[in-house]
């Protein structure tokens, strides 16, 4: 990526040089505007830096750069924005119930979701001080939905690195779903969907990683299973997520179709 860019820069200057003198009328050659020249040898020196890097350091720092995109989009004024949903305390009562009165629910006359989801929604209130360690028992449950945010924004970016090998598309499609309008808010509202999708995204990656071994399919179906049992009707992602993405070598002696 840093050869590319290099390679590009003198390009660039002279195109934008180029449409500079078109523009102004001037007649002063391409590299003349004091802007092009400047930030043609900002590129040079990004370049220069991004070449020094190992792949391995440069893909540390792409990772540490989703996280921190993720991290501020999501949790930046969480508490005030969006507005409070009547789920988000349905769900945060729930957990109250299950951890301070042993219920399966506030109302159990009936469950319409696996107690798995505000079980984890509980465990976190525990484990940062009481459902009120935020202020409200909602703005402790978002506290969580932050985390569970940058999770899987770094879920994205390993199954995307995993499927392309490439460190700027994995950097492009976590920074997309990190940032994107559409899922901002979601993602800082104490949904059991949000939970889940961390689980489902933690076992397509044990997937894509399993490369035949036993071990990481199975650990693959146990976390698709807690993303089944956080929220019921993500049972409609099994078909989505039966099939292997992974390809079995066939040997001279497998007569298999």
């Amino acid at each position: 990526m840093a050869q590319r860019l290099r390679e590009r820069s003198p390009n660039l200057e002279e195109l934008t040089g180029e449409r500079v003198k078109n523009i102004s009328g001037s007649g002063r050659t391409p590299g003349s505007a004091p802007w092009v020249v400047g930030f043609s040898r900002g590129l040079h020196v990004v370049a220069n830096a991004l070449q020094g890097l190992p792949s391995r350091a440069l893909e540390r720092l792409a990772i540490g750069t989703v996280l921190l995109v993720a991290a501020l989009f999501t949790g930046f004024n969480m508490f005030r924005f969006p507005n409070y949903e009547p789920d988000e305390g349905t769900y945060m009562g729930s957990a109250w119930a299950l951890f301070e009165q042993g219920n399966l629910s506030y109302y159990t006359y009936t469950y319409d979701h696996p107690p798995f989801g505000w079980f984890q929604i509980g465990a976190w209130a525990k484990l940062v001080g009481g459902f009120l360690a935020f202020g409200t028992s909602v703005n402790t449950g978002r506290a969580l939905m932050l985390v569970v945010a940058v999770l899987s924004t770094l879920m994205i970016f390993l199954i995307v690195r995993r499927a392309t090998e490439s460190v700027p598309a994995a950097l492009l499609a976590a920074v997309v779903f990190a940032v994107s309008p559409l899922g901002v808010g979601l993602h800082r509202q104490v949904w059991l969907d949000n939970i889940a999708t961390l689980w489902l995204l933690a076992s397509l990656f044990a997937l894509l990683a399993a490369e035949g071994r036993l071990g990481r399919i199975v650990l693959s179906a146990f976390a698709f299973g807690l993303a089944f049992l956080s929220k019921r009707s993500w049972s409609s992602s099994c078909r989505a997520c039966s099939t292997s993405p992974t390809r079995r070598s066939a040997s001279p002696t497998d007569t298999s179709p």
